[in-house]
């Protein structure tokens, strides 16, 4: 009698959730944004300053979400590099290797190990590698939709009704791109998510 009452309640949990919960997916689609990392944007980074600081503090004022792909190629270990992927793991932020070499990846992914006490299997990539890294067991990660990177100026134009996939190279104006993606996604009802 206990483990029906248990398996009804379980059941009922589950129909609730499916049934009368929101939906995590908008009507409206969303803005899958990955930010890329690279040594530059980390600079300063544990005294609470410079471009990574400044673009993290922009999203997190709306509520907004992203996935950070760190520049396997482009960064060295340091305190800056240990502070952010703390910050990032504590505060529930998707965090992931941006490479072109299945082994640079690898070499990275350790770093990250030992700094969060789990690897991620994130990567972002050309398309040209995207095999050679699911083989791997990495999630790759290498269409996107708009590409925001120094002197790209580029239109935010979207497919209403689907994500969205937002690529964020950061550079000194990507704190003006952050604030542009937001404005454009409240003006249009779209949620901005991490892409992963």
């Amino acid at each position: 009698m206990k483990k029906r009452c248990i398996c009804a309640f379980i059941c009922a949990c589950i129909l609730f959730s499916v049934c009368v919960l929101p939906s995590s997916a908008s009507e409206n689609g969303a803005f899958r944004v990955a930010v890329i990392v690279d040594d530059d944007a980390l600079e300063g980074f544990a005294a609470s300053e410079g471009m990574l600081r400044d673009f993290v503090t922009s999203i997190e004022k709306e509520d907004a979400f992203a996935a950070f792909y760190f520049d396997a190629g482009d960064i060295v270990e340091s305190v800056d590099l240990t502070a952010a992927l703390i910050y990032f793991k504590v505060n529930g932020y998707r965090i992931g290797v941006y490479a072109n070499d299945v082994h640079d990846a690898q070499k990275f992914n350790i770093f990250i190990k030992y700094v969060t006490k789990s690897a991620s299997r994130l990567v972002a990539c050309e398309k040209d590698m995207a095999e050679k890294f699911s083989a791997e067991g990495y999630s790759p990660l290498c269409d996107f939709d708009i590409v925001l990177e120094s002197g790209t100026g580029k239109e935010l134009s979207f497919e209403q009704g689907k994500d969205t996939f937002v690529l964020i190279k950061l550079y000194e104006g990507s704190v003006q791109d952050a604030e542009k993606l937001l404005e454009c996604a409240l003006e249009n009802g779209l949620e901005i998510r991490a892409a992963s």
